[in-house]
């Protein structure tokens, strides 16, 4: 798939920039995400390059770059602004139900299309022990994605240091199992 070949170059940020067009006529729903202001302090970045920045930190695997991908991509539908402050409730819903429509229309398998659902819908809730137990691989998956996700994040936040908590407690759960 052509989608496929762009995410899994070796330089995925080239490979985008290099592609940008050939993705939009694939993925029109992207052209929301660029220009987007967070206007959070949490962001450096608006939603495509903190989309982009997150891809750069990914693993060469497609079920996270594709879910990198995506996982954001419901924002530009779905934020409230309180004080010139935007909040993004709900996003992971929207974001899902926009890479299920997506990837329909791209003729990728149901299958398929439900794992990397599942991973864009719960990419910004915790993952507990009882995750991990019904299935390792895909939750492991999911812990990446949030790292990677976490990580474009504006580091010098004061939020930052509980995500980073949350990373450092997560992979104590995955190495007891």
């Amino acid at each position: 798939m052509p989608l496929n070949n762009i995410l899994m170059a070796d330089n995925v940020l080239e490979s985008i920039h290099d592609n940008l067009d050939e993705l939009l006529k694939l993925v029109p729903e992207i052209k929301d995400m660029i220009g987007c202001e967070h206007k959070n302090p949490a962001h450096k970045f608006d939603v495509w390059n903190h989309t982009l920045y997150a891809l750069t930190l990914a693993p060469k695997d497609l079920d996270v770059r594709l879910t990198l991908l995506f996982h954001d991509i419901g924002k530009p539908h779905s934020f409230t602004e309180v004080d010139g402050v935007r909040h993004f409730t709900g996003h992971p819903k929207v974001s899902k139900e926009i890479t299920n429509r997506v990837l329909k229309r791209l003729g990728y398998e149901d299958s398929y299309i439900e794992k990397i659902c599942y991973l864009v819908g719960n990419h910004d809730y915790r993952i507990t022990k009882d995750n991990i137990i019904k299935d390792k691989e895909l939750e492991y998956k999911r812990f990446v994605i949030q790292q990677c996700d976490i990580y474009a994040h504006d580091t010098s936040n004061e939020r930052f240091k509980v995500k980073e908590l949350y990373i450092a407690n997560t992979k104590k759960l995955f190495e007891e199992e």
